[in-house]
């Protein structure tokens, strides 16, 4: 029988940090692919009702329409995020992940936030998350986050090796929940 190799603690790391890598990308792509989507559900919409008006007459005011219009496209937009209520209730996901993950969180900071985007602003919760555990332990918190039914945004990442005998090693997270 083959001896298997012992994977150096740098190996550990490098597949650690991929595995975070793509977790981030895909968490990225699928939210930029459904921004997307709504964008353009919201251009057809807005085209259909500027050809409503145009047929509409002369009878209609068309500035206001436009203002309903554009009120119609924020309200819509709007609607695809969470309230506030199923964002406060992600921190009832971290810690289910945490606990069936068998990771320790070491430091947990809570803070209401807002991000401006196009001149828009949205409102979210931000959670700064230290957590600690094996390797396979991490991986599998993390994706668990990634999975949840509101999967928070990643906007950091650090990983450090804490105990190389005992494999234990400490994830540094920063993650945005946004919320209409």
């Amino acid at each position: 029988m083959a001896k298997l190799r012992r994977l150096s603690w740098v190996d550990i790391t490098l597949v650690i940090i991929l595995v975070l890598g793509a977790l981030v990308t895909r968490s990225s792509s699928q939210t930029k692919t459904s921004l997307e989507q709504d964008e353009t559900r919201l251009e057809n919409r807005r085209r259909a009702a500027e050809v409503t008006l145009g047929t509409a007459g002369q009878a209609i005011d068309l500035e206001s329409l436009r203002q309903s219009v554009e009120q119609a496209r924020s309200a819509l937009a709007e609607s695809t995020l969470p309230i506030e209520f199923d964002a406060i209730a992600v921190t009832a996901q971290i810690l289910k992940s945490a606990n069936e993950t068998n990771i320790t969180i070491t430091r947990w900071d809570s803070d209401y936030t807002s991000t401006s985007l196009n001149g828009k602003t949205y409102s979210a919760i931000s959670h700064g998350l230290n957590v600690e555990g094996n390797a396979e332990a991490l991986i599998k918190f993390s994706k668990a986050l990634t999975l949840a039914s509101i999967a928070p945004v990643v906007q950091n990442v650090r990983i450090t090796r804490i105990d190389v005998e005992a494999n234990r090693w400490q994830l540094e997270m920063e993650l945005l929940v946004y919320y209409r």
